[in-house]
């Protein structure tokens, strides 16, 4: 009993310890605000999109919680075309799987944030934001190296990043589930995001 009550004792002395040690700064965000899942911010990195081409980047929810928009800035517009903006569930290998939200059209004949209303509840764990065109927008982007997940690669003019995926999609509604995807290793990636709407 006494050597029990010993282990115990010490456990709750070191509590707030291993809280501090182990604690995530991605749990405790504002809700009402865009949020990237730790990925950076997109600032005045573009990355220039292909039409007919799905592109998936990673979120990471650190804890439950529900989000209502999905998010993308265009910098460069493409007069008359348009873009469809989802997430997908984490399928296997860290690869994009099943599709959780379609969230349907965007306009990128314009600049300026774009957003597509969705009502979402997600538990902890990486999902994958994903945007298909029919035309080739520029959008601010991410740097790629804030949120390695995927692999660091020698390429012939040093490490490179693999972070986002990408695959040839004519577009359409999104697939279900993502497909098989190939590794885009670049400088940035789509600077894809979400707006918090409760922490749950």
């Amino acid at each position: 009993m006494g050597f029990i009550y010993d282990i115990i004792t010490k456990i709750g002395a070191h509590a707030n310890d291993l809280a501090a040690h182990t604690y995530n700064l991605l749990s405790e965000i504002r809700t009402g605000e865009y949020f990237s899942g730790g990925c950076g911010a997109p600032r005045s990195w573009t990355y220039g999109m292909y039409a007919d081409y799905l592109y998936a980047t990673p979120f990471c929810a650190a804890r439950a919680m529900s989000i209502d928009r999905l998010a993308v800035y265009v910098s460069t517009a493409c007069a008359g075309k348009v873009a469809r903006l989802g997430m997908y569930r984490n399928g296997s290998n860290n690869v994009p799987g099943e599709l959780v939200v379609d969230g349907g059209e965007i306009s990128v004949g314009t600049t300026g944030l774009k957003t597509v209303t969705v009502s979402e509840a997600l538990t902890p764990g990486l999902y994958w934001l994903a945007i298909v065109s029919d035309g080739d927008p520029t959008v601010k982007a991410f740097s790629q190296n804030q949120c390695t997940i995927s692999a660091i690669t020698t390429m012939s003019d040093g490490y490179d990043y693999e972070t986002c995926w990408k695959r040839s999609y004519a577009f359409a509604t999104l697939p279900d589930p993502f497909g098989t995807p190939v590794k885009a290793a670049y400088i940035t990636i789509p600077g894809l995001m979400v707006r918090l709407a409760s922490l749950d």
